[in-house]
């Protein structure tokens, strides 16, 4: 009598996704291709709050929640990934191209995704992570994060996104006006309800493109008193507003010309805390140092 060898697919599926649960990233990548069946049943079950990937001039760093796979290169030309100390080599593709494969697999199994470029080379790396990541152009996150990724590489990434999954924007980059225009009229940009933009001035002539927002975050060198208005009768009209918060160099502004922006018989200090009303919403301003950098404002408006 011949007796059936059990596998891991033969499980309760409680106990068989308890088991894919404890499997490192660089397992599950293995796991998948032992047949049709287990990579189902880890597509089905396993889920990161967040992957990160770094890139950098000889390897590529990606973050699963806090486990960390680097793909690099050897001495001798030869690609490996390592991961928790152990090391496996790379056949047939160099480690960027391994790197850029593996990410679009796991892709699937999470809400937040964060890139960022530490490489001098970052035109043909991102270029290439876009080509392998386009095979499939219905990627399903939630949350974008791009650092250091020039805007013409923005626009060729955020397309990849699923414009009615996605909800949250983050960049981390220079301002070039005329791709900041192009990215305006993506549906990604149009249907997120979120938005960042920091470590470099954002230009506030065009601060009317971020109106539609129901949260947006944004750093400037300058933030002039027409930018002011157009934030108090037009922005504070939208019914989609809750929250905005502008990080300012201390000397491009007046803060008493802005408080009375809202209440015209002001007569405090620079920093000053507001209860406004335009009749159809009630807000709170807030107005003072900035925590994060000494020589600038933070000016947030919330809807009460």
């Amino acid at each position: 009598m011949s007796v059936k060898q059990l596998t891991l697919l033969d499980l309760p599926i409680k106990i068989a996704n308890e088991i894919l649960e404890k499997l490192e990233p660089v397992e599950l990548l293995i796991s998948r291709k032992v047949c049709r069946s287990l990579r189902s049943a880890i597509d089905e079950n396993v889920h990161f709050n967040k992957i990160s990937i770094e890139l950098c001039n000889c390897y590529v760093s990606i973050y699963f929640d806090e486990i960390e796979i680097i793909y690099s290169v050897t001495m001798n030309g030869r690609s490996y990934m390592q991961s928790n100390r152990q090391n496996k080599t790379i056949e047939g593709v160099n480690c960027m191209e391994a790197a850029f494969k593996d990410l679009k697999i796991l892709l699937k199994h999470t809400s937040k995704l964060y890139i960022s470029s530490k490489t001098r080379d970052r035109e043909n790396i991102v270029s290439l992570l876009v080509d392998i990541l386009k095979e499939d152009v219905n990627i399903h996150v939630e949350t974008i994060a791009l650092t250091f990724i020039p805007l013409d590489k923005v626009l060729t990434i955020l397309p990849l996104l699923n414009a009615k999954t996605l909800r949250e924007i983050s960049l981390w980059e220079s301002f070039e006006i005329d791709q900041f225009k192009k990215i305006t009229s993506l549906d990604q940009w149009k249907n997120a309800k979120k938005f960042s933009f920091q470590l470099f001035p954002f230009n506030c002539e065009y601060i009317v493109h971020l109106f539609h927002f129901e949260e947006f975050s944004i750093k400037t060198d300058k933030f002039p008193m027409q930018s002011v208005i157009k934030v108090r009768d037009d922005l504070l009209q939208r019914c989609t507003f809750k929250k905005c918060t502008v990080s300012v160099e201390k000397f491009s502004v007046k803060p008493v010309e802005i408080a009375r922006t809202f209440q015209p018989d002001y007569t405090g200090g620079d920093a000053f805390k507001l209860d406004y009303s335009n009749g159809k919403s009630k807000f709170e301003i807030n107005f003072g140092d900035c925590p994060k950098e000494r020589r600038a404002w933070k000016f947030e408006i919330k809807k009460c």
